[in-house]
């Protein structure tokens, strides 16, 4: 199934603005948005920090059900239904 995402992105000086700080300011506006980030040990200049806001899916499990939804699209299962895999 082929989706269509916009994506926008701004390139920061990190003395500017922390990651974080930008995220404080998204997730009042937002509801359901995160802040993910990503690093290399040794290498400081490609680190990336991504601001997801305004999801179009997600996935909720609690102790007797399986909730997922995809835009106006939801199902909910019970979890009795669902073989989990155990390691």
């Amino acid at each position: 199934m082929k989706r269509n995402i916009k994506c926008y992105t701004k390139k920061v000086y990190a003395d500017q603005i922390t990651p974080i700080s930008a995220y404080l300011n998204v997730r009042g506006l937002f509801a359901g948005s995160f802040l993910l980030e990503s690093s290399e040990v040794n290498d400081k200049e490609n680190a990336r920090s991504i601001i997801c806001a305004n999801p179009i899916a997600g996935i909720t499990l609690t102790e007797t059900t399986l909730s997922t939804y995809y835009k106006q699209d939801a199902t909910t299962k019970s979890t009795d239904d669902i073989e989990f895999i155990q390691e």
